[in-house]
């Protein structure tokens, strides 16, 4: 059961990240007002923390990425002005995060791409001759 991105009992009822969440007699998955049709794969994505990746198809897969971002429930407090809820596990690493890369993030305090935090060595150079130094300008 994922206690994080799954479903969870809330103080208006069953709760899919800020959306009421309800199964259909047709096995029908209702997130707030939008009915979606319950596939196994589907089911898989909403409720295991460790999805196995040979029940849910592709269609699956965008059908539950609609669902994240109608009900944020990928977000912290499940707010949409809350950032990602990212962690090491199974799920966000290898379902959540790919799912969400598409999804375009502007606005202030961005940071650049050449600004950003890697795991690559920076190779320092010393130099003995200032000369040298000044010839590489």
């Amino acid at each position: 059961m994922d206690n994080v991105y799954g479903v969870y009992l809330g103080d208006d009822g069953t709760m899919l990240g800020d959306k009421r969440f309800d199964v259909d007699v047709d096995d029908a998955i209702i997130v707030g007002d939008v009915r979606y049709v319950g596939t196994p794969g589907l089911y898989e994505l909403i409720f295991k923390r460790i999805p196995d990746d040979l029940v849910y198809t592709e269609n699956d897969k965008l059908t539950y990425r609609n669902i994240l971002l109608k009900t944020n429930a990928h977000k912290r407090d499940h707010k949409a002005t809350m950032p990602v809820l990212g962690n090491k596990g199974h799920k966000y690493k290898y379902v959540i995060a790919p799912l969400l890369q598409s999804v375009k993030k502007v606005g202030a305090g961005r940071v650049p791409s050449a600004m950003r935090v890697t795991g690559n060595r920076i190779d320092y150079v010393h130099w003995d001759n200032p000369n040298e130094l000044v010839d590489r300008l």
